[in-house]
């Protein structure tokens, strides 16, 4: 299992690709989606910050067991929400005005 350090790395790095994905979006297509896209890295801001309140507060601290299953958990909820925001910042592109 990563460390605890490597996991908030993990985080910040999924978090910051997604917001830059989306200021590359919002700069080849300046008018287009525009408050979708302020929506969206508020979203993976807010993604980021529950994340990292949950890697800081393990429940079960003493339970090796409990600790597995928390960080287990927690890498596939972050990458649950991580794929649903690319793709919702993917579907923008298909969406026609």
């Amino acid at each position: 299992m990563a460390t605890r350090r490597n996991l908030k790395k993990d985080i910040n790095y999924l978090s910051y690709d997604i917001i830059s994905e989306c200021f590359t979006y919002n700069y080849f297509f300046p008018k287009k989606n525009e408050d979708k896209i302020k929506e969206l890295i508020a979203e993976t801001v807010e993604m980021r910050n529950e994340f990292i309140k949950r890697v800081n507060h393990i429940d079960g601290r003493d339970n090796k067991k409990l600790t597995k299953q928390h960080f287990q958990k927690l890498y596939k909820d972050l990458f649950a929400k991580s794929d649903n925001l690319v793709g919702q910042l993917n579907n923008l592109n298909t969406e026609k005005k």
